[in-house]
């Protein structure tokens, strides 16, 4: 016959849950074939932090994210998705390749309490309430003309870090809200 097999008690693992207001976020605006754009807040010592990273592959955007969740501890992630799955190209493809691998990274860093998304539509919303300036996100300007352009507390903004950090400004409202 075969071996008796003993049950044994699944432990139960506990994610630590810092105080709200002390959290480590990071926020993505993804890219597989492009650029990748991030923010990162630390609400414990107000660290803030824009990235961006290039390239065509998606597995190289991954490993860009791997990297800088060992740099930088995080409790929260947070990235834009899309469900245009009409244009299902090359980069499309990829880009719904890193969606699957930016779920997966709480079970390689224990130290991620969630991760989550917002829609891409949800992002442009707020990009356009703040542009037309019928919101607004302290310390957050933009100014028209050569060498003008999207800032925050001094750090100018590109297109995908811009979206990074609203993903991170929605996050916080629908918290205080």
């Amino acid at each position: 016959m075969g071996k008796k097999i003993k049950k044994v008690p699944k432990k139960i693992l506990k994610k630590n849950v810092a105080n709200s207001s002390q959290k480590k976020y990071l926020t993505i605006d993804p890219s597989g074939t492009g650029i990748t754009g991030i923010f990162y807040s630390n609400q414990e010592t107000k660290k803030i932090e824009f990235q961006e990273f290039q390239s065509k592959e998606w597995q190289e955007h991954c490993q860009f994210l791997i990297n800088y969740l060992k740099k930088n501890p995080v409790d929260i992630i947070i990235y834009e998705t899309t469900n245009y799955i009409n244009l299902m190209g090359r980069d499309m493809t990829s880009l719904f390749k890193l969606f699957g691998a930016i779920e997966s990274l709480k079970y390689s860093f224990p130290q991620v309490q969630e991760v989550k998304s917002i829609f891409v539509s949800a992002v442009k919303q707020l990009y356009r309430q703040v542009y037309k300036k019928e919101k607004k996100i302290q310390d957050l300007n933009y100014k028209a003309g050569r060498g003008g352009g999207w800032t925050y507390q001094n750090n100018k903004l590109t297109s995908h870090t811009l979206d990074a950090f609203l993903i991170y400004q929605k996050e916080i409202n629908s918290k205080n809200n």
